[in-house]
């Protein structure tokens, strides 16, 4: 008999309690990362720095190359590994496969994480929008509002397909082909 006749979906709780795990784990890192940022604006021209995150652009590029990607990354690489699970996944008893109960390339793994992680990157890009924020933030052109509902609805769209869909799928499960499903 096939293993996939005895696939189990994970729950709602189960993700959860998972990715909570796993915001331990990207808390940390935001952590250190703030430090050694302080640290190296305190030791490098301030100026420098100042400028960099003046420009809504820059500031979104960094952004996105210190968190988004290397959390993207770090999902993509723990779910298509030979244990099909983060940290978090792993204290659960949950595993990500393919649909057809595969391993997933690094490749449909990364897309995937980044599809999760897209209200993130929205959510930068508007903050660095906003005029003088975080300091003195001044009224943001109205596509930044336009983008902070996108972000809402991707969220609330995410969490609804997980907690009301079938076998539990996120939008960015069923769009790429993946299913989460308990280890056993």
């Amino acid at each position: 008999m096939s293993r996939t006749n005895h696939r189990i979906p994970a729950t709602f709780k189960q993700r959860i309690v998972a990715f909570l795990f796993d915001y331990l784990l990207i808390c940390a890192y935001l952590v250190v990362l703030a430090l050694i940022s302080t640290a190296s604006m305190q030791l490098s021209d301030s100026d420098t720095c100042s400028r960099l995150f003046l420009n809504p652009l820059t500031a979104d590029l960094i952004a996105f190359a210190t968190t988004v990607l290397p959390v993207s990354l770090y999902f993509a690489v723990s779910e298509s590994s030979p244990a099909m699970a983060t940290w978090g996944k792993k204290r659960v008893g949950i595993v990500v496969r393919s649909a057809e109960g595969q391993q997933l390339t690094f490749l449909r793994a990364l897309a995937r994480s980044f599809a999760k992680f897209l209200p993130w990157q929205i959510a930068h890009t508007c903050l660095f929008n906003i005029p003088g924020w975080p300091i003195e933030p001044g009224t943001p052109d109205n596509w930044v509002y336009v983008g902070f509902g996108v972000m809402w609805l991707l969220v609330l769209a995410y969490l609804g397909s997980i907690a009301l869909g079938k076998d539990n799928q996120a939008i960015y499960d069923k769009l790429f082909g993946i299913t989460v499903e308990s280890a056993g």
